[in-house]
């Protein structure tokens, strides 16, 4: 959504994302392309998944992710938070250009505001994602029907895991709200770490 060029909100945006919503339709095109029995299929759900995606990858497909080096990995996929995403969706409105946007996020990224940004940060409002979870069990089920899908799917995939409920960032107020607090958050790191040095 970051990059995208989207300036609609987060509904929309839901709505229009095959990937998420179709993953039949997903794995039929891959597997027209590359066949079935070389589909891969990940539950980044999974928290050692998405504690780095990349890794878990790369030993899928049996490769050493030691070729990347290992703070890298865990930011090759890395999300922009959702406060940088209105934010950036904001600045598009405005007429802001592609290129200074993608400065801005690279800015954002760079200021290391640690995973809690994007726990505690969210533009899926609570009944929103409860679709999407609802489609994507649906999707899975429908998964599960195919004999050879069914057999490259994660033990697991589907099963209910405990989050906690984020704050959801709607406009650019709430944006400025989360960032700044996510700002101090990461300063006050910073300083604590600069007074263990002392």
């Amino acid at each position: 959504m970051a990059y995208s060029g989207y300036t609609n909100d987060i509904r929309d945006f839901a709505n229009n994302q095959r990937t998420r919503l179709d993953f039949l339709g997903l794995t039929g095109d891959w597997g027209a392309a590359f066949g079935v029995g070389r589909i891969e299929l990940f539950d980044y759900d999974d928290p050692g998944v998405a504690r780095d995606s990349v890794s878990a990858f790369f030993h899928r497909l049996g490769l050493d992710p030691a070729i990347i080096a290992a703070a890298a990995r865990q930011r090759y996929n890395e999300s922009l938070p959702a406060f940088g995403c209105e934010l950036l969706r904001f600045l598009r409105l405005k007429g802001v250009d592609e290129t200074q946007l993608t400065r801005v996020a690279r800015m954002m990224l760079s200021l290391d505001f640690g995973p809690e940004a994007n726990r505690d940060f969210a533009l899926l409002p609570k009944e929103l994602r409860a679709q999407l979870d609802a489609a994507s069990q649906d999707q899975i089920a429908a998964l599960t029907q195919d004999a050879d899908l069914a057999s490259r799917l994660p033990a697991g995939i589907g099963a209910p895991r405990p989050r906690a409920e984020p704050q959801v960032v709607t406009n650019i107020a709430e944006a400025m709200i989360a960032f700044l607090a996510c700002l101090s958050r990461t300063s006050e790191r910073a300083r604590a770490a600069q007074r263990d040095r002392v």
